[in-house]
């Protein structure tokens, strides 16, 4: 039986970005971006943190059911640029 989803919250921040973070260690795209030292897992969050909040902003998260998995939606380029999201991209960027 399929899982189904769930829309995520704020709440949900941390939960998707250890999924995310987990989901994408090993991934070859993302540490191609990312530098490669010590600090290369807690990058890899701050991208995932980042992700989120840009998809709540102007898309979609969603959990399934039993939170072990979830999806983000971004379509286009819908955003628009305000103190809002500058602030928001400012304090996930370290």
């Amino acid at each position: 039986m399929p899982a189904s989803m769930i829309k995520a919250t704020y709440a949900d921040k941390d939960l998707v970005s250890d999924i995310l973070t987990s989901a994408f260690d090993k991934n070859k795209s993302v540490n191609y971006l990312i530098r490669q030292n010590h600090n290369r897992l807690f990058r890899i969050r701050e991208f995932m943190d980042y992700s989120f909040e840009q998809c709540m902003l102007f898309g979609e998260v969603y959990l399934t059911d039993d939170r072990k998995a979830c999806a983000l939606i971004l379509q286009g380029a819908r955003s628009t640029c305000d103190f809002g999201n500058i602030h928001c991209a400012k304090s996930s960027m370290v």
